[in-house]
Parts: C-alpha cells; sequence; structure tokens
C-alpha cells in the first residue's frame, strides 16, 4: 500500500498547506505508511528547499511526473564547482569572477558569457549553469548530482523591455542523453520522446505517469489544492482500483445571497463537490470541519460522506506548564494575507477586552 500526494506546488508562495503536507508525511513515518508526495510542474531547487528543509518532507518522500521518465534522479544539489566545470570546457578560456556568495560569473571578450548559481550563499553545490549571448540568456542548465534538465530560452522585447521567453525543456538520462522534450508554445506544453515514439500533453504526460504506477486497490491517491491543476482529471481518470481521498482546508459552504439552485462552496472544492460520489473519502482538519460537511452535504443531497480528520499541525506542550503560561493571552500565526481575515481577529480582541481589559493579542507572520 502506498499513499500518492497530489500535489506539491511549484510558483506559488509557501502557504499553510505546504506545511499541513509536511505534518502529514510526518504521521504517516510515525505509522510506517509509504508515501509519495509528487510534483506535477518541473520541481526547481527553491520548492524542493522548501519542502524538504523547511515543510519536512524527506527527499525520498519526493517524486516528480516529469523526472519519474529518468533514471538515477536525486533532488539535492550535490557537485562544487570544479565538477561542473568540467562539463564546459570553454571554461578555460573565460576569466572567472566572484560576483555575489551565490554566483561565479565568466567573462569572454568583455561579455558574460556563463554563470553559476549555487544552491546557497554558504555552499559549495552548484544548482544551475546559465549562458549568455550579447548579455541575453540563451540555456540554463539544472544540476543535482548529475545534470537533470536544460531550460532554452529567446528574448522578446515589450515596450522597451527585453526579457527572456522560455520555449523548450530538454530532459537527459544518466548518460547525457536525451530522454524527452517539452516543447512550450502559446497553447501549452508538448512532450516529445526520443525518436519521435510519443508526443504528449501535459494530461497525457501525467496519465503515463499514472499508468506507470501500477496502482492496486490497496493504494490511495490524496487530491490536494485540486482548483485550476491539470492534474486531477487524469487522476480520476486513471485511478483503476485505487481510492481516492480528496482535502478540504477550510470552511466550505457560504450562506449569503443562498439560492437552492446553486453551490455556495469555496471555489477550491467546487469541482470536488461535483465528482463527489468519485471520491472515497473527504479529509477535514477539524471534527467541527467534518460534522459541519457532512451535515450540508446530506440536508442538500441526500448522500452520506465518508470525511475523516487528519490535523494540519500539533504543539507539543511539554515544555510549556500550564504554571508558565502568560494569562489573558491570545495569538495568531499564519500568512498575513487578507484571506486569512486578520481583520477579524483585531476586531474580535478588541471587543472582548471591553469585558477582559487585561487581554493581550500578539500576531505572528510574514506578508504583505
Amino acid at each position: 500500500m502506498t499513499i500518492y500526494n497530489f500535489n506539491l506546488l511549484v510558483g506559488y508562495a509557501p502557504s499553510g498547506v505546504d506545511y499541513a503536507q509536511g505534518y502529514r508525511a510526518k504521521l504517516l513515518r510515525e505509522l510506517k505508511q509509504e508515501a509519495k508526495f509528487i510534483f506535477t510542474e518541473v520541481p526547481k531547487w527553491p520548492y524542493v528547499k522548501m519542502y524538504t528543509q523547511n515543510a519536512g518532507i524527506l527527499p525520498e518522500e519526493l517524486d516528480s511526473v516529469h523526472f519519474s521518465f529518468l533514471d538515477d534522479v536525486s533532488y539535492l544539489p550535490s557537485l562544487n564547482l570544479k565538477e561542473v566545470e568540467a562539463h564546459y570546457p570553454q571554461v578555460e578560456k573565460l576569466e572567472r569572477i566572484q560576483r555575489t556568495e551565490k554566483e561565479v560569473h565568466y567573462i569572454g571578450n568583455h561579455q558574460l558569457q556563463m554563470a553559476v548559481l549555487f544552491s546557497e550563499a554558504d555552499s559549495h553545490c552548484v544548482d544551475s549553469v546559465s549562458f549568455f549571448a550579447q548579455g541575453k540568456l540563451l540555456r540554463r542548465d539544472y544540476f543535482t548530482h548529475r545534470k537533470l534538465y536544460s531550460e532554452y530560452f529567446y528574448p522578446v522585447g515589450d515596450e522597451g523591455y527585453v526579457y527572456a521567453k522560455l520555449y523548450r525543456r530538454v530532459f537527459y538520462s544518466s548518460k547525457g542523453k536525451m530522454v524527452y522534450e517539452e516543447l512550450i508554445g502559446q497553447n501549452g506544453s508538448e512532450y516529445v520522446f526520443k525518436n519521435n515514439s510519443e508526443r504528449l500533453s501535459k494530461h497525457e504526460l501525467i496519465e503515463k505517469y499514472l499508468k506507470g504506477l501500477s496502482l492496486s486497490s490497496e493504494d490511495w491517491l490524496f487530491i490536494d489544492r485540486s482548483t485550476e491543476f491539470d492534474f486531477v482529471q487524469p487522476v480520476f481518470k486513471n485511478k483503476g482500483h485505487a481510492k481516492i481521498a480528496a482535502f478540504l482546508h477550510s470552511d466550505h459552504y457560504f450562506e449569503p445571497n443562498y439560492d437552492s439552485h446553486y453551490l455556495y462552496f469555496n471555489y477550491e472544492y467546487y469541482y470536488l463537490l461535483r465528482q463527489m460520489k468519485e471520491i472515497d473519502c473527504f479529509i477535514t482538519s477539524t471534527q467541527l470541519q467534518k460534522e459541519s460537511l457532512q451535515a450540508y452535504i446530506q440536508a442538500k443531497f441526500d448522500y452520506q460522506v465518508r470525511v475523516e480528520v487528519i490535523p494540519v499541525g500539533s504543539a507539543s506542550l511539554k515544555d510549556n506548564p500550564e504554571t508558565s503560561r502568560k494569562p489573558y493571552s491570545l495569538m495568531t500565526a499564519s500568512r498575513l494575507d487578507a484571506r486569512k481575515r486578520i481583520n477579524w481577529l483585531i476586531k474580535a480582541v478588541v471587543l472582548a477586552k471591553k469585558q477582559v481589559p487585561q487581554l493581550q493579542f500578539d500576531i505572528y507572520g510574514m506578508g504583505a
């Protein structure tokens, strides 16, 4: 039995859901339950770092749709500068300049030709190598313990501003041979395998990945954050005998302007609720959410859904006995985002202080 968690986000700011996934990974490890947390977009090092070092998912628990078709894959940079320079004989003719703690530039003919980016400011491990012509980015090679893939760019001008537009990725075997390439156009990506043996859309690539899992009736597919992501339909279509569980992290139903002919659900969960009969289990963060969801679906659809509770996190109180706590204190910890409704909490505390003047409220978080 394996639990496959879809999906780990790429291209978005970290959120509480990411840390909930890390906490889930911890719980599953304690239960000795095999689990994989899956990237459906190409995972670059900053996102791998966030999920492994911050959220707490182990590197061996990661999986990637794009990397699954390659052999000998690692997610952690481990090659030093000398090892990476060996891939590029032209560096012998270039002048090396240490520009920052994270970057080394290579100059030829008084122009930037090549730049190496390290994974961390205090690390000797290389993340990527970029190549330039006349100051324009043309290619970027990405490394872990070997070269995994390359990205190709062309310059685009827009109202006097020039930027590098990504149009192609090439994914490599451990021998440095192309396994397949991604061609990126206005209508999305097409994935072309070696010798033109297959030409797949993004949906078809995910389907190919799912079929390669050889899912059984013992396996579970966890769907997390399904809105506007292209893995959801392939998961439903290719689950085989595996079971599906869908996460609902927040409250789901909104009463204002109620219309009995319309589902007033959080937009993130609208699709999942439309497909509720295809889902074996919903998972909420609290018992109250579970009871609310079951009651609503029973009342509106005359349908009983299975709902389980997995908390998004926990805190140990062993080192903070009752006697050492600050009395009359409240706190909140989250991203400082309008959707978190911190203003509601502040207004509530203002009202509460009229009854409990000693009340103190601390706000922790980052954001705008």
